[in-house]
């Protein structure tokens, strides 16, 4: 036995490149393509029952890292539900945030609205149960002076300019077309947040989009969950993300 069956000399067995896990390490790829070197190199066998000993052994090694990878691979799932204006009332989209809540010591949700989950709530409506009532940035700068530390973060703005406005005008406020961009709310906040986050910490996104935290920010997407809710209604798309 002198030599890998030929299929192993097409494959392609470097297991793809990902933004968001970090594969265990694993022997060059190039003793891969070329195994009649594997084994002397690795293995120090060079005899015949040695190389089969060291092939076993390749094989088992192989199975391991693919094994790893996957284990480290982003979580991806989808679900149905009923939509609801609460988006945590939602149930499978409540167990979500319960599932990250469980593990927390600190948290944050700077658009709490009634929901008193995390430790530290506001919401810009006064007549929400939050226990802060600011805009959101303003709320996250005060966190900051205060030296709090999270480990999660909730960030479920308003999802629209229309919706945003709809929570600006509730509280009897005039906004024009600055106050209304999602965009410049969403990066506003998001910058906020960064003074407050205490290292590996995560925060959960909610709305239409992917978007979140980002790489620039120094995050890693670790979980999508897409919430369809049937008919016309957009999906509610669930992330998580780690700051590295």
């Amino acid at each position: 036995m002198n030599e890998l069956p030929g299929m192993w000399e097409e494959a392609d067995l470097s297991g793809g490149e990902s933004d968001n896990a970090v594969k265990p390490k694993m022997p060059d790829i190039e003793d891969f393509r070329y195994p009649a070197s594997y084994p002397k190199a690795h293995y120090g066998s060079t005899d015949e029952r040695g190389y089969e000993r060291a092939l076993r052994q390749y094989y088992k090694d192989l199975s391991e890292y693919y094994e790893a990878c996957a284990a480290q691979a982003m979580k991806f799932s989808r679900t149905w539900a009923m939509p609801n204006h609460d988006t945590f009332s939602v149930k499978p989209i409540g167990e979500f945030v319960q599932r990250y809540m469980e593990k927390s010591v600190c948290s944050i949700d700077p658009f709490a609205r009634n929901k008193d989950w995390a430790t530290y709530t506001n919401d810009l409506n006064p007549e929400t149960t939050a226990q802060y009532h600011m805009d959101a940035e303003m709320f996250l700068h005060g966190l900051a002076d205060s030296k709090v530390k999270a480990d999660l973060v909730l960030f479920d703005p308003p999802y629209s300019p229309r919706q945003i406005s709809e929570c600006y005008k509730s509280i009897g406020m005039e906004v024009g077309m600055k106050e209304t961009q999602s965009a410049l709310l969403y990066k506003r906040v998001r910058d906020a947040l960064m003074p407050v986050l205490a290292p590996g910490a995560i925060v959960l996104s909610f709305g239409w989009n992917t978007v979140g935290m980002g790489k620039g920010r120094g995050f890693e997407l670790i979980e999508i969950m897409l919430c369809c809710h049937g008919g016309a209604h957009n999906d509610t798309i669930c992330i998580a993300e780690k700051k590295k």
